[in-house]
């Protein structure tokens, strides 16, 4: 018979550590961490990667962000693990050895006794082995950095299990304060990067073979297009801008109206499309959603391009319009290819813009 709540548990074995410093001993000195600017590899990954490799082929074992790459504050004593937590609420051991649930974060992490930490899993396809290696980083970049792509590439593939990633380490210019010299000063660190060599038809195609459908990402909002301007704010204070949101469709203006007929509270029904009806700004509309180019987005797109809603488009505007959503009509892969450009060029438009 089974163990209830234990036979049922399943994890990858743990094959080793990769690691982003080494511990550095000087004569009369105590030994320190110093960080590197290459991935500190086992000998089995060595021999794939080479001795000190700055970027690895991986993939991953789950889909789920939290859980190939937690996160947590912790503090250790020299008995091992003391506390962690989230932010909100944090498990220490106390002195009767049990375990306390108490707010965090706290005065530890204010001193330097905890610290944030991030273990990211990674399957290695081209090394001996089945099983997990782990990197683990208190890099507030990096940690931003990969939340940030499993955000991307989750959406684009549909999915992070079985796609082909490469891990990166990458140099990255900051600024800290020099207590000797009292001011601030330049330094550089190494970012982890997850980057995936696929182009977008690739993507599509790896897509389609698993059956899942091509869905783009929403532009970014007005409030983000501060960050391509010189008056950004540092790097410090911009890595933890929002992820981006889906626009609010009450906040964006209606697709015009048509003569079709509507159900109370539903969106404008597009008229059927012959092959002789006249390409109007309404065609456009219906063409665009075709290729899964919803009216609101496909409203907000022309206002970015050409300045002025779908209702008030020129005729030249319309025939151009017209004329790259019939080149596309009964293509699928064209049609997507055509409404990733209109993602590109809306995100384009909108950085333009002056904050």
């Amino acid at each position: 018979m089974p163990i209830y709540g234990l036979s049922d548990k399943r994890r990858l074995s743990r094959l080793g550590k990769i690691r982003l410093g080494i511990t550095v001993q000087e004569p009369g000195k105590k030994a320190y961490p110093r960080a590197t600017d290459y991935f500190v590899c086992p000998p089995e990954v060595q021999k794939v990667f080479g001795e000190r490799p700055t970027a690895l082929r991986v993939m991953f074992p789950h889909d789920d962000p939290d859980v190939i790459f937690p996160q947590f504050l912790k503090a250790y004593t020299t008995s091992g693990l003391f506390c962690a937590g989230d932010g909100r609420v944090a498990r220490r051991w106390t002195d009767q050895g049990e375990l306390a649930e108490r707010e965090c974060p706290c005065e530890m992490l204010e001193d330097g006794r905890c610290k944030r930490v991030a273990t990211l899993n990674v399957m290695l396809p081209d090394v001996p082995g089945i099983g997990v290696y782990q990197v683990t980083t208190s890099n507030k970049s990096s940690i931003v950095a990969l939340n940030s792509s499993f955000e991307t590439y989750g959406r684009m593939f549909g999915g992070l299990v079985g796609v082909p990633f490469t891990l990166r380490l990458e140099p990255e210019q900051t600024q800290r304060w020099d207590e000797k010299r009292k001011a601030m000063v330049k330094t550089t660190i190494h970012t982890l990067r997850l980057d995936s060599d696929l182009t977008l038809r690739q993507i599509m195609e790896w897509r389609a073979k698993a059956g899942k459908p091509v869905e783009a990402l929403p532009p970014a909002p007005d409030t983000e297009v501060a960050d391509t301007h010189d008056d950004a704010p540092p790097h410090d204070e911009a890595e933890f801008a929002p992820l981006p949101e889906r626009a609010d469709p009450e906040a964006v203006a209606p697709a015009p109206k048509t003569n079709a007929t509507t159900e109370a509270g539903s969106s404008p029904v597009p008229p059927p499309i012959t092959n002789d009806a006249p390409w109007d700004v309404s065609r456009c509309y219906a063409a665009a959603a075709k290729i899964g180019v919803r009216a609101e987005l496909y409203d907000q797109y022309l206002k970015a391009v050409y300045g002025t809603p779908g209702s008030d488009l020129s005729e030249a505007n319309t025939r151009t319009e017209a004329a790259a959503l019939r080149a596309v009509a009964g293509d699928e892969t064209k049609g997507l290819l055509l409404k990733a450009d209109m993602i590109r060029r809306l995100n384009n438009a909108l950085k333009r813009r002056k904050p």
